[in-house]
């Protein structure tokens, strides 16, 4: 009796969060920007699954910038081969088993702070690690790191 009682609470508690999820979803729910961006659906959006939609919704929310860096990057693993490909995923896999998700975040935020400055300051960084020593190195990051914190 209690497990029937637990099943159906289940079943009612997952067919109201369903609903609620599908919600999120109808085209009436979206923002202005998102129906901006995603006018060229509108007519077949009822049609599209709840993963369709929820994929659409995420990309009409990214900025243009990012956008642009998407591409840039998928560009550019086009155009490796596919053995560049397959060793990529090997260091990448290698990259995740080794690394600690701490370790990923501190470096994910390193690597955004970098992108964040402007483009004359990053090319003169990144050539900057190729040609000075690391107390060079050091002291140059210190100085940008006041001035773009």
């Amino acid at each position: 009796m209690i497990r029937t009682l637990l099943v159906i609470s289940f079943l009612l508690a997952s067919l109201f969060s369903s609903a609620s999820f599908a919600s999120d979803f109808e085209w009436s729910s979206l923002t202005v920007n998102e129906k901006k961006v995603l006018k060229s659906f509108k007519s077949r959006w009822d049609k599209l699954s709840n993963e369709e939609r929820r994929s659409l919704k995420k990309k009409a929310n990214i900025s243009p910038s990012k956008w642009n860096r998407i591409k840039l990057k998928h560009k550019q693993w086009k155009s490796l081969t596919p053995k560049q490909r397959r060793v990529l995923e090997k260091k990448i896999r290698k990259y995740k088993a080794t690394t600690s998700k701490a370790e990923r975040v501190r470096i994910r935020k390193w690597q955004k702070w970098v992108n964040s400055l402007p483009l004359p300051i990053q090319n003169k960084f990144k050539h900057a690690k190729k040609t000075m020593s690391v107390k060079e190195m050091r002291s140059f990051y210190l100085k940008l790191k006041k001035k773009y914190p």
